[in-house]
């Protein structure tokens, strides 16, 4: 590990602009420039553009050092997520009277990296690769894998928000965090008293060696699936590049995720149609347990009809410490608008409940994860 001390500001161009508008604090800007400073990359590869600030930052560095790098800048998105109304990219054109350097800039938008490869090659390998996209699993671990095959030997790395997941509600942004940790390669931290944000690191002759760490995280969750397309285009550099046992593991981890994803689908409909059913119907929840009370205190938030609970008749009132009515099975009459949904995952209570004659609702084992979760966070 190094603890990288030195910075080079190249952030002036922001004055020139009228405003300072990169995403990226001074600190870490100053961090990539230095790093361009050390390593004088012939070829730069960008993922992420957002409003082009950093980009124009990286040109201005490449100006300063005399550099006639090749860049280029990669967004699958076409407009500013900021801003719809703009471009993505779009403070690279407002910077176009003061860099030289955008003679050697090329900006692609609605592709992903897996896309754009095949076309972007040709001139040689990067020398450098910027990864600052979702922060999302696969997010920047799949892109690194892609990039691997095209980078030089002892290219540089550079990953962004790599404690994102530490951020509100971003928990679960931890791509570069993943990479980061994964990786075999000679790490770079920036010198600051916290831990930052920011990090980078140079590949080395076993980087592709151990490149199966990498690979093996792929089966980590993803928060978010690759439409066919997209599928395709990754499958299609893992095959040329990489050996069976790795083709295999990125199948594995696409597989995984594809069922992974696909239940939380299906988690997320049953949730809205019970959520919907409680709406309309009273409830009865059956089971004034732990998963019991959660069920009732997420459906209350949302508008549910909670009447009460049922506990079979061999079980105390007294013992559930609720304020709502507490029934025993043998007291539940005619249903008429009622509904009982089941809370509690046990066999014999569905059996007394259909011997005798209850319409009943099994609420599926695989939402209660996710509804004390809920609980655990706004309860």
């Amino acid at each position: 590990m190094r603890i990288e001390k030195q910075k080079f500001d190249a952030t002036d161009i922001f004055h020139k602009l009228g405003e300072c508008k990169s995403e990226l604090p001074e600190k870490y800007l100053g961090f990539i420039c230095q790093l361009i400073k050390e390593n004088r990359p012939a070829k730069i590869l960008e993922i992420g553009v957002s409003g082009g600030g950093t980009t124009c930052v990286i040109l201005n560095c490449l100006d300063k050092l005399d550099l006639d790098s090749e860049m280029y800048s990669i967004d699958l998105s076409y407009t500013y997520h900021y801003d719809t109304s703009k471009e993505c990219g779009y403070q690279i054109k407002d910077a176009d009277p003061y860099l030289k350097s955008l003679k050697n800039h090329h900006l692609v938008l609605g592709k992903t990296i897996a896309e754009v490869l095949p076309e972007i090659v040709q001139s040689g390998p990067f020398d450098m690769l910027i990864l600052d996209t979702t922060h999302y699993l696969p997010g920047e671990l799949l892109d690194f894998l892609v990039c691997l095959p095209y980078l030089g030997d002892h290219a540089v790395v550079v990953l962004d928000d790599i404690i994102f997941a530490h951020a509100g509600e971003n928990t679960n942004a931890i791509a570069t965090r993943v990479l980061f940790d994964c990786v075999v390669a000679d790490k770079i931290l920036p010198e600051y008293d916290e831990l930052p944000n920011m990090a980078a690191f140079k590949l080395n002759e076993d980087t592709k060696k151990y490149i199966f760490n990498c690979f093996s995280a792929l089966s980590f969750p993803w928060d978010y699936a690759l439409d066919e397309r997209q599928v395709k285009a990754y499958r299609n550099i893992i095959v040329k590049e990489y050996n069976e046992e790795l083709v295999h593991s990125f199948e594995k981890g696409m597989e995984i995720n594809r069922k992974s994803l696909d239940k939380k689908q299906r988690i997320k409909e049953e949730i809205k149609s019970i959520i919907a059913l409680c709406r309309d119907k009273d409830v009865l929840i059956y089971g004034a347990g732990q998963r019991g009370k959660a069920l009732y205190r997420f459906l209350q938030d949302r508008g549910g009809h909670i009447k009460g609970f049922i506990i079979s008749d061999d079980r105390n009132k007294e013992a559930v410490d609720e304020s709502i009515p507490i029934y025993h099975l043998s007291e539940i009459g005619e249903q008429e608008n009622k509904v009982i949904l089941v809370a509690a995952a046990d066999g014999e209570i569905i059996k007394n409940l259909t011997e005798r004659g209850k319409t009943f609702i099994n609420t599926p084992n695989y939402i209660f994860p996710f509804i004390k979760e809920y609980c655990r966070i706004f309860c």
